[in-house]
């Protein structure tokens, strides 16, 4: 008897449970759902990949971000320091010339 299981980590697996588990029928896929469910299958193991892809690029995004938001608060440092330079050299200039 062949059982699908679609409840392992959202992938699709077939087997043969044979003398090994019980059987509810309701579970039982007879050869024409087989046909369909391996008709099928390349489309269902396409998404599991594709989500797959988007959780690892929804990461690099997330990543990126972070790096970005750093970047931004060491440009935010750096043109602060530079201006607090740029004063003192202007009141050292004024201090010269009194």
């Amino acid at each position: 008897m062949i059982l699908l299981d679609s409840k392992i980590l959202g992938e699709i697996r077939i087997y043969d449970i044979g003398e090994r588990h019980p059987v509810n029928n309701n579970q039982a896929v007879d050869v024409s759902e087989w046909e369909i469910v391996e008709s099928i299958k390349p489309y269902l193991f396409t998404e599991a990949a594709m989500k797959i892809k988007e959780e690892e690029l929804n990461s690099t995004i997330s990543k990126l971000e972070k790096k970005i938001s750093s970047l931004k608060e060491s440009l935010a440092n750096e043109e602060s320091q530079k201006l607090n330079a740029i004063d003192f050299l202007n009141k050292e200039k004024e201090a010269r010339r009194l």
